[in-house]
């Protein structure tokens, strides 16, 4: 996970899928989700800690599989 701002993190080593995060005072949004169920819940480990709030949303950027399959 790369931090690109105090509050804006992306990460880029899962396949077929960018994914980021933004912090913000509600919590952690998610910017798309890994393709995998296992990346993705992976990811979700890695950002919860973000915020003592959690992940809050979930935005994903197109309907396609490529940015809502592991959508859990």
């Amino acid at each position: 996970m790369e931090k690109l701002t105090d509050r804006l993190f992306a990460e880029t080593a899962y396949d077929w899928a960018n994914v980021g995060a933004a912090v913000t005072e509600r919590g952690v949004v998610l910017l798309d989700s890994p393709v995998r169920p296992t990346d993705s819940l992976d990811w979700q480990g890695k950002v919860r800690g973000l915020s003592p709030l959690g992940i809050r949303y979930l935005i994903a950027s197109d309907y396609h599989g490529d940015h809502t399959t592991g959508a859990l």
